[in-house]
């Protein structure tokens, strides 16, 4: 993939930071979320 800007501006960099700083912590609580509603909605004995 090609781009205009052979490398990233400060303020594009800080742009991808802040993002991945943002989006780790939610993509974990959605992968526990989706593993909670799974369990609940197959209960199983291993579980409580």
């Amino acid at each position: 993939m090609q781009t205009v800007y052979p490398r990233y501006t400060m303020a594009e960099r800080l742009v991808l930071a802040v993002i991945a700083v943002v989006t780790w912590p939610v993509e974990r609580f959605l992968g526990w979320v989706r593993r909670k509603v799974a369990i609940d909605m197959a209960p199983s004995a291993d579980h409580r």
